[in-house]
């Protein structure tokens, strides 16, 4: 039978000195391999050791990374809020203005329409003071007609020239008007721009 060791036998049994020979075999390389036993489980307790403080560093390390994508996830979503809240005041305050420019379009169109027909009666008032200086020269003789004259052609220059200055005014105003207006369109041309981009600048949850 293999590996079954076989005595010789003697007169009174097995031959001592091959029983104590084959103990003595037995015993060392039995401390043989508790020996080699102990190497084995001393390497692999070292291992374990190093495969700990690796999952340590690593662990530090995760901790890290977790507590930096914190603070920058953070960091983002105050960025964003900071920004909104910019453009929000940014859009109320437009508005405001926008509204205070068309209240104060409002306020010039009424006043330009009330030179108008200031002018409008200027001029009427013109006509009927030349139509009225006309008869009174008819009627006006010798020297008063020369006197007359004159002082209706002083009168109707003064106020031709008084009717060319109104329209002047009128003129200013107008381009005033129109220059208001080119501002409230080209800040709500900023505004929305300004809206797009916040929303192009938001990051989607799976990014976080």
């Amino acid at each position: 039978m293999a590996g079954t060791k076989r005595f010789k036998t003697g007169l009174f049994g097995y031959k001592k000195q091959d029983v104590y020979d084959f103990i003595e075999k037995l015993a060392k390389d039995l401390e043989e391999q508790i020996k080699t036993k102990d190497d084995e489980v001393s390497r692999l307790r070292n291992e374990n050791k190093e495969l700990k403080e690796r999952v340590e560093k690593l662990d530090t390390k995760l901790d890290k990374v977790e507590s930096d994508r914190a603070y920058i996830a953070n960091a983002i979503i105050k960025a964003e809020e900071k920004a909104r809240v910019i453009i929000e005041e940014a859009v109320v305050e437009a508005e405001q203005k926008k509204e205070q420019i068309e209240i104060d379009i409002s306020r010039e169109n009424a006043r330009l329409e009330k030179v108008k027909q200031d002018l409008r009666q200027l001029k009427l008032n013109a006509v009927n003071a030349i139509k009225k200086y006309e008869l009174q020269l008819i009627d006006l003789v010798g020297d008063h007609q020369g006197e007359a004259a004159y002082a209706a052609e002083e009168t109707i220059r003064h106020q031709g020239e008084a009717a060319c200055t109104t329209e002047e005014t009128i003129r200013h105003q107008e381009e005033a008007a129109w220059i208001t207006e080119e501002t409230i369109q080209y800040q709500e041309e900023i505004i929305e721009p300004e809206e797009d981009a916040v929303a192009d600048s938001e990051p989607d949850e799976d990014e976080l």
